[in-house]
């Protein structure tokens, strides 16, 4: 028989996990990782980046603090093409995940508004990975509330590597970070889009570890798989473990 019970709540957990077995027995247990954690952190850097030509943005280190003070872009009207920005991009995150980490999903939020009404919609929203903007493009067709609604939209899930993948060292990077372009879709003329705040959370787990409270030799573990043997008991032994992660 095999018993698993959290004892933290939350995205953090601990399993223990007990065993009884028939003596002489070998066991294998297949378990999924039982610690999981998300974490959310704000940039130290922000800046306008080129990748995608437009109009840079101004005061691009306003987006680290949720306060009203904005980064922002003038997308003034003209006969050429619809006016766009440049990406925004945020880093220097300092994510310190553990290394032996699976990254399971980013989740990015961004506090963005415009001057006027029915103006602005996302042109592209992308991640950051090694300094370069990568993975799918996130973009919403909402249109972006005015300065005097400002709200923060959410992007990515969960469960959402944004079409790459992941490492703990990659997202520890100061390099890490997420990107945004705005479009001015309508024919108001000389106006300015605002981003106020950027935010990363990163969901992962941590693979367990195994601590012998006596009773089972042979224990080793690759992955999620629990391995070993009980020996010399009753004919009903009881082996007790602690499964999770290694402090």
């Amino acid at each position: 028989m095999v018993r698993a019970r959290n004892v933290l709540p939350g995205w953090r957990r601990q399993c223990a996990v007990f065993l009884t077995l028939v003596a002489l027995s070998a066991f294998v247990l297949d378990m999924a990782p039982c610690f999981a954690a998300v974490v959310t952190n704000a940039p130290a850097g922000a800046a306008s980046d080129n990748t995608l030509p437009g109009r840079a943005w101004t005061n691009p280190l306003n987006v680290r603090t949720s306060d009203n003070i904005r980064a922002q872009a003038s997308l003034t009207r003209t006969t050429g093409p619809t006016p766009a920005s440049q990406y925004l991009k945020a880093t220097n995150f300092s994510f310190n995940l553990p290394a032996n980490s699976t990254v399971d999903g980013i989740v990015v939020g961004i506090e963005r508004s415009g001057a006027l009404a029915a103006t602005f919609r996302d042109r592209s929203v992308k991640i950051s990975k090694g300094g370069a903007i990568a993975g799918t493009e996130q973009a919403s067709a909402e249109i972006w509330p005015t300065t005097a609604t400002e709200s923060n939209r959410w992007y990515g899930a969960s469960n959402d590597l944004w079409g790459t993948a992941w490492t703990a060292a990659d997202i520890n990077a100061p390099d890490f970070g997420a990107a945004i372009a705005v479009t001015n879709y309508s024919a108001n003329n000389n106006i300015l889009a605002y981003v106020d705040y950027i935010r990363i959370a990163v969901y992962y787990s941590v693979p367990p570890s195994v601590n012998n409270d006596g009773g089972a030799s042979n224990v080793t573990t690759s992955g999620a798989i629990l391995n070993g043997q009980v020996s010399d008991w009753p004919s009903s032994p009881t082996a007790f473990f602690f499964w999770g992660p290694t402090d």
